[in-house]
C-alpha cells in the first residue's frame, strides 16, 4: 500500500497511521514503518510543522565539538572541512546517523536532552562547544550545560513553522475507522490539541512523558508511550499500536 498525502482514507477497521512529522522526517518514518511492521499500512501525511533554514555562517573552527538535538540541526549546520575532524554529541542514534553521514566524529547519549546534557559532562572537552538547534527547542542544553561550566554557545539554524491538519486528516479523524498518530513532541502534541477535538477513535504514541501529558487533556485510555524516549522504541510502539509486532533493530 502507498502512502496516501492526499485523498480520503478507505472505510474500513484497519488502523490508519496519521503521521504529522515534517516532511522529511515523515518520509523516513514510512520507509522505517514499512521495513518494521509485518502487515501492510495505510499511512496518510500531515507535517504539522514546516522546516525553515536560517543561513548559519559559523566557522566550526576553534569550538572542540558541536551538539545535535535533532535531525534538521544536522541538515542545517555547516559541514566538517574533513571527515571525523569535529567531534558530535548528540542525543540519539537517528541524530547520530545523520552526522556521521555529514562527516561528523558521533557520540550519542540515546536519550533525551537530560541524558545528552550528563553525557557532555562526563566527557573531558576542554574548548568551547557550539549547540545548533532550532527556534522552538527544549531541555536548556546551552543554559544547563553552562551553569556546569561548560564553555557554550546555542544557534539557531531553522525555525518550525506551523501547518494545519489537511483536510484529509481532519476527515480522517473525523471517521469511526482507527487512527494512530505518533507524536515526538510536546509542542507538536499542542498544536494537534489545538485542532481537535479528536474523538475516541484516535490511538496516541509518545515518546515521553512530557507528550503524553498534553496528550491527557482528551482523557483517553489511547495512548501508548515508547519504553524510551528514542525513534527504535517510537518504531516498536507503533507497530503496536497498529496491532502488530515489529522487527525493528537498533543500531
Amino acid at each position: 500500500m502507498g502512502v496516501t498525502p492526499k485523498g480520503l482514507c478507505v472505510k474500513n477497521r484497519q488502523p490508519l497511521l496519521l503521521i504529522t512529522r515534517p516532511e522529511a522526517e515523515a518520509q523516513q518514518l514510512v520507509r522505517e514503518i514499512r521495513q518494521a511492521c509485518p502487515a501492510p499500512v495505510d499511512i496518510l501525511l500531515s507535517p504539522l510543522i514546516e522546516i525553515e533554514p536560517i543561513a548559519c555562517d559559523v566557522s566550526l573552527e576553534g569550538f572542540s565539538g558541536v551538539i545535535f538535538t535533532s535531525k534538521n540541526g544536522v541538515r542545517c549546520a555547516p559541514k566538517p572541512k574533513t571527515d571525523n575532524s569535529v567531534l558530535a554529541f548528540c542525543v540519539g542514534a537517528r541524530t547520530a546517523e545523520a552526522a556521521q553521514s555529514k562527516g561528523y566524529l558521533t557520540l550519542s547519549a540515546n536519550g533525551n536532552a537530560t541524558d545528552l546534557i550528563k553525557m557532555i559532562l562526563c566527557e573531558d572537552v576542554q574548548g568551547p562547544l557550539i549547540h545548533f538547534r532550532g527556534a522552538h527547542s527544549r531541555g536548556e542544553i546551552a543554559k544547563n550545560l553552562a551553569k556546569a561550566g561548560r564553555n557554550i554557545i546555542s544557534q539557531v539554524v531553522y525555525r518550525q513553522n506551523e501547518a494545519g491538519l489537511t483536510k484529509e486528516a481532519m476527515t480522517a479523524l473525523a471517521e469511526s475507522r482507527p487512527v494512530v498518530v505518533p507524536l515526538y513532541s510536546p509542542r507538536t502534541a499542542q498544536m494537534l490539541v489545538n485542532q481537535g477535538p479528536h474523538p475516541s477513535n484516535v490511538t496516541f504514541v509518545t515518546i515521553s512523558q512530557a507528550v503524553a501529558d498534553v496528550i491527557a487533556v482528551y482523557d483517553t485510555n489511547g495512548v501508548i508511550m515508547a519504553e524510551h524516549p528514542e525513534g527504535v522504541a517510537m518504531i516498536e510502539a507503533i507497530c503496536f499500536a497498529l496491532g502488530g509486532n515489529s522487527s525493528v533493530s537498533g543500531p
